[in-house]
């Protein structure tokens, strides 16, 4: 059985305007605080210096996954290893951060709450070299990372 454009486009524009209808505005001060941007930088974990044009993958860690913009589109740092993230929706709540060709100097598994990082701010371990570090800073991510070893690099093509 096959459904024409016309009663699909329809059935999806019905679904689109009751999810809308269901939806509960925020206070404002709630919704204030959803849609300010959360800022990350990426640091090298042996050495503190900033970590520039690393590939950084954003997902979200409860469905649906893929409702994170900055998930559509390859993501860069900065010179200064930093990005923007953009404003979320309101139901999002937890996100997942991975750096392409980059080994977390910490917990392998980076998982962040938004709320969590937009009142406290959130500073990763540095298991490279502990002695670098620095104070959590509200609405701002830092992450402590290096690069693949050879033979690390190696094992991912195996």
């Amino acid at each position: 059985m096959t459904r024409s454009p016309v009663k699909i486009c329809a059935s999806m524009l019905a679904l689109f305007a009751s999810m809308l209808i269901s939806q509960t505005p925020l206070p404002q001060s709630a919704a204030i605080a959803k849609e300010q941007p959360l800022h990350l930088t990426l640091l090298d974990g042996r050495n503190g210096k900033p970590i520039p044009s690393a590939l950084i993958r954003i997902t979200q860690t409860q469905p649906p996954y893929d409702l994170i913009p900055a998930n559509a589109v390859p993501v860069y740092s900065d010179a200064s290893g930093h990005i923007v993230l953009p404003p979320q929706p309101s139901d999002t709540h937890g996100f997942a951060v991975s750096v392409s060709d980059f080994w977390p100097c910490g917990s392998v598994k980076i998982n962040f709450s938004f709320d969590d990082v937009r009142h406290t701010g959130t500073v990763s371990g540095n298991t490279c070299k502990p002695k670098i570090t620095q104070p959590p800073t509200p609405g701002t991510i830092v992450l402590y990372v290096r690069p693949y070893t050879a033979f690390e690099r190696m094992q991912q093509w195996r």
